[in-house]
């Protein structure tokens, strides 16, 4: 399926042949594994296809699913070499550096943030669609800028970049993490109430998460 990001902000994107789409069908509708072997053939087969941007947002996507950075953020890297300012494919890629690397750069997601201050609007998208779609990739990259100041050390200014993003998107796991930044410097008062919401999540491994943590507040 395209996302409802892939949809806003994904060039208008051909096939030259019918082989070229229906090879394109198949990363499409393939998961996991066969997926990214799909994928890979796709680009293989079809190196020149305008159809290879979506593919590596694909292969990047399913590579991230797998636990695999490496792969997930080669293959954003080679998607944004065809277009520099896709956002969603610069979101993944600042994502995934921000939550593997010992030392992220934060560059790809001070890049999207600059991108949705200035990005207008298509047409033929409806104006609460478009403001939910901008609204989500703008906190996830708040969030991952947030890490990469964290793991510098900085945890204040993790905090500060965490709150703005939980406040534009009230995201489970952002909320976890930052109830989990508070307790570490001491402010429980400030955890408890983003550790409720995040025991309330519909993903379990966050909502067990946020429920021993709150746990141990109680003890």
């Amino acid at each position: 399926m395209v996302s409802p990001a892939t949809c806003q902000f994904l060039p208008g994107l051909q096939a030259k042949t019918p082989e070229e789409f229906d090879a394109y069908l198949g990363v499409t509708e393939a998961g996991g594994d066969a997926r990214v072997k799909q994928a890979r053939r796709f680009l293989s087969e079809y190196p020149a296809s305008e159809l290879c941007l979506r593919v590596w947002e694909l292969l990047a996507e399913a590579c991230r699913a797998q636990s695999d950075a490496t792969c997930a953020i080669e293959a954003a890297a080679e998607g944004l070499k065809i277009a520099p300012d896709y956002l969603p494919l610069l979101t993944l890629h600042a994502s995934v550096e921000s939550n593997t690397s010992p030392a992220p750069s934060g560059a790809a997601a001070g890049r999207a943030l600059k991108l949705l201050d200035e990005v207008k609007a298509p047409r033929h998208v409806a104006m609460d669609t478009w403001i939910r779609e901008t609204t989500r990739l703008r906190a996830e990259n708040l969030a991952s800028l947030a890490i990469a100041a964290y793991k510098r050390g900085n945890s204040a200014e993790a905090v500060r970049l965490l709150g703005e993003s939980v406040r534009v998107d009230p995201n489970p796991a952002n909320q976890y993490r930052l109830g989990m930044l508070y307790l570490e410097r001491g402010e429980p008062a400030k955890a408890r109430g983003l550790l409720d919401q995040a025991a309330r999540s519909s993903d379990p491994a966050i909502r067990e998460r946020a429920r021993s943590a709150l746990a141990g507040l109680r003890r």
